[in-house]
């Protein structure tokens, strides 16, 4: 592994692990906002069941003030339920941009594993084309002892190898 893939999975790692903290971040957000969401359903549950009760004509001479106590919390709570979903939209924000990040470092990468891997195809292309250049030279030496005409070798490249040959040469040639 060379010392760009070491790094470029490092920091790949770094992100990573901060994506972790701002996801955890957002589920605890959401919690609390679930927890305030609870806290004013079960409000507005009681306020409802209190109204209910005096349109039944179940009167308490509490009910004036608990029917107002209930409003007071619940526009309390409401307004602790926009501050929720603030910190919630500022998580999301946060674990975007995370993931963004992490997904950018599994670009790059990705792009140095490839960069390496080209490096050592074309090392290991180079020393087959020697070996491969040596071999058809002994073969038509041998072929040659033989007697046996060119072109009526024992030995061709397939199809696809000649073509692949042939379509670098010319891209190579057209590069010039």
């Amino acid at each position: 592994m060379t010392t760009k893939i070491e790094s470029a999975a490092a920091i790949l790692a770094e992100m990573k692990q901060a994506a972790e903290v701002t996801s955890a971040a957002l589920v605890e957000a959401e919690a609390a906002r679930g927890q305030v969401e609870d806290r004013i359903a079960k409000l507005e549950a009681e306020r409802v069941a209190a109204l209910a009760s005096r349109r039944a004509g179940l009167m308490n001479d509490n009910d004036g003030a608990r029917l107002a106590l209930l409003a007071a919390d619940i526009e309390n709570l409401n307004e602790l339920k926009a501050e929720a979903d603030a910190a919630v939209a500022a998580a999301r924000v946060h674990v975007q941009a995370a993931t963004g990040h992490v997904n950018e470092a599994q670009r790059v990468l990705n792009r140095e594993r490839d960069a390496e891997l080209l490096a050592r195809l074309v090392e290991h292309a180079g020393k087959v084309d020697a070996i491969m250049l040596k071999t058809i030279r002994d073969i038509d030496e041998v072929s040659h002892r033989l007697g046996v005409s060119v072109g009526r070798e024992k030995w061709c490249p397939s199809v696809a190898l000649a073509e692949s040959i042939w379509r670098r040469n010319l891209t190579r040639e057209n590069r010039r």
